[in-house]
């Protein structure tokens, strides 16, 4: 298997910040391949952490305050726009007569 600095990845990277960047589409198949495994595998263990981070919140954090915190905080949204509609309502009724 490749090292990490394969032929797309050249130099360090405050060298490859100073050079025009290489594309993956004109690399080889197997640097092709190698790019792919190591982007979705990235994508993967970054899932798998923030499914195993939520999974924690929820056993840990009691419901009562998960769902009370997000209910209250759509109720106030809620109560905001209809306060907000209304204020703007009288503005137009105001100004019609």
């Amino acid at each position: 298997m490749n090292s990490y600095n394969s032929s797309y990845n050249k130099g360090s990277y405050s060298d490859s910040y100073n050079s025009a960047p290489e594309l993956v589409a004109y690399s080889t198949d197997s640097e092709r391949a190698i790019f792919y495994r190591k982007t979705y595998t990235h994508v993967a263990l970054a899932l798998l952490a923030f499914i195993l981070v939520e999974t924690a919140l929820l056993r840990w954090v009691p419901e009562e305050l998960i769902f009370g915190y997000v209910w209250r905080q759509v109720y106030m949204a809620l109560y905001h726009r209809r306060l907000l509609v209304r204020l703007y309502v009288g503005q137009q009724m105001g100004a019609l007569s």
